[in-house]
């Protein structure tokens, strides 16, 4: 470029020049703020390890759906069962907070010079990077005449006009609503803040394993903190409600004994200091006790459980599509559940069928909607159903930091986008026969910019006349 200073003999590399320019490309900070947002959804969408199977991840791994197949040699490889704490999710943050520290370094010099602080210099055209598409204009007058045009009128135009002091060739920057140019930094700024709060979450952040606790039921939950949580009750799904209308009541105890009420919503979680009881689902429970026609009780074993010889199990249904089975062997009898959450205007229902051993088939025994007895020639079946929510309780450090960097991020971009500074840097090059040619350089930031464009189509027709 004719900015850059004339050197005597060969070029030398310059490796940090070079890593400079990689970090500063637009495709380099997208890229990387991909990735980020990726291993985010990762994090969300995998159970992560809770703080308290981290002395032994393999054990709990093994009781994890993603146990088999590529999926978990996948999973294990990259440890995205504990995607905070991994070394990899790591370095991605500190070589995204370094680029966008330079696009910082950059962006704050650019509108340090822009807003009349400081004077150009030939150096600074590399702020500008590389030429837009309609880089080049030609006009019909000699280099001196273009430049006495342009003097006159940028007098009368509402752009500020600066010649570069150290060019070699004549350079001017325009420039207009310049001040909005600090919006860029404080927006990487507030994106460094950010990724300074994802690190303390992801550090000294921790999550316990997911709970279905019936009401009574207590834990202890922290990392190295002595609290516990209780669920006092949970309202049961109304038949023509969301899932956002369930709350489950808390109580919060505390190493000194005292206890703080708390109500966690979807969405709406319970907290106490920096600790948050989230409620991210609900589950049917259904309770099953089987007599024989004399009132005694029949043993039953639920796919997966132990056999129970008091005639009751509790069979929790996790999704809508489960059919479990529940196994009678005195009768060699089994049982298919079927649970639907919102039959009609009848709201959820459970049905209750029955498979005989080598035959195929089900035959209906009856369904159940709260709590029921089912009668059959052989046995007779007395049904709870009942629900409970599924509870996460953790803590994450510094997320005030991260969705406070992001709100200010987004509204720096958009006041920027929508207020439009403008910022052009021109080379007056002598042309043959006294025409003259203008090369333009925008900066990456503004070459979507309206106005820019609109001016570079009006400039060839300001400087071929006289004001």
């Amino acid at each position: 470029m004719s900015e850059q200073n004339a050197s005597n003999g060969a070029s030398r590399f310059d490796p940090l020049g070079v890593l400079w320019r990689l970090a500063a490309a637009p495709q380099s900070l997208m890229l990387l703020l991909a990735l980020v947002v990726v291993a985010l959804v990762l994090a969300y969408t995998i159970p992560q390890i809770p703080s308290q199977a981290t002395s032994n991840p393999e054990a709990w791994l093994a009781t994890q759906s993603t146990n088999a197949g590529p999926l978990n040699r996948i999973v294990r490889a990259l440890h995205l069962y504990d995607i905070y704490h991994a070394i990899w999710f790591h370095l991605l943050l500190a070589v995204t907070g370094l680029v966008i520290f330079v696009w910082l370094f950059d962006a704050a010099e650019l509108a340090w010079r822009a807003s009349g602080r400081a004077e150009w210099r030939a150096g600074d055209v590399a702020l500008f990077g590389l030429p837009v598409g309609r880089a080049r204009l030609l006009l019909p007058s000699p280099r001196r005449e273009t430049q006495d045009r342009l003097q006159d009128w940028s007098r009368t135009s509402p752009y500020r006009c600066s010649m570069v002091t150290t060019s070699s060739d004549k350079s001017w920057v325009l420039g207009r609503r310049t001040y909005l140019l600090w919006l860029q930094p404080l927006a990487l700024g507030a994106l460094l803040l950010a990724l300074v709060g994802l690190v303390i979450a992801g550090t000294w952040g921790w999550q316990n394993e997911d709970w279905m606790p019936a009401p009574g039921e207590r834990r202890s939950v922290g990392h190295g903190q002595s609290v516990a949580i209780q669920l006092e009750s949970f309202q049961p799904p109304p038949q023509e409600q969301s899932l956002q209308q369930y709350e489950s009541h808390l109580t919060w105890t505390l190493q000194d004994g005292s206890s703080q009420a708390g109500t966690a919503g979807f969405g709406r979680p319970a907290r106490l200091g920096g600790i948050a009881a989230r409620q991210i689902d609900y589950a049917p429970i259904v309770q099953l006790t089987a007599l024989d026609r004399d009132g005694n009780p029949l043993a039953l074993q639920a796919s997966g459980a132990e056999l129970s010889t008091l005639g009751a199990v509790e069979i929790a249904l996790l999704a809508p599509e489960e059919q479990p089975l529940v196994y009678l062997p005195t009768l060699d009898i089994f049982l298919g559940l079927r649970f639907e959450p919102w039959c009609q205007a009848q709201g959820p229902v459970l049905y209750v069928d029955q498979l005989q051993s080598g035959e195929s088939g089900a035959a209906a025994i009856g369904s159940v909607q709260e709590r029921g007895t089912l009668d059959t020639d052989d046995f007779r079946l007395e049904v709870n159903l009942t629900y409970r929510p599924v509870l996460r309780v953790d803590s994450r450090p510094g997320m005030a930091l991260v969705v406070g960097g992001l709100l200010v991020a987004i509204v720096a971009l958009t006041v920027g986008w929508l207020a439009e500074p403008q910022l052009v840097w021109l080379i007056l090059e002598p042309g043959k026969e006294e025409v003259t040619s203008i090369r333009l350089l925008v900066p990456p930031v503004l070459r979507t910019n309206r106005g820019l464009s609109a001016l570079i189509s009006r400039l060839p027709r300001e400087l071929s006349h006289d004001s």
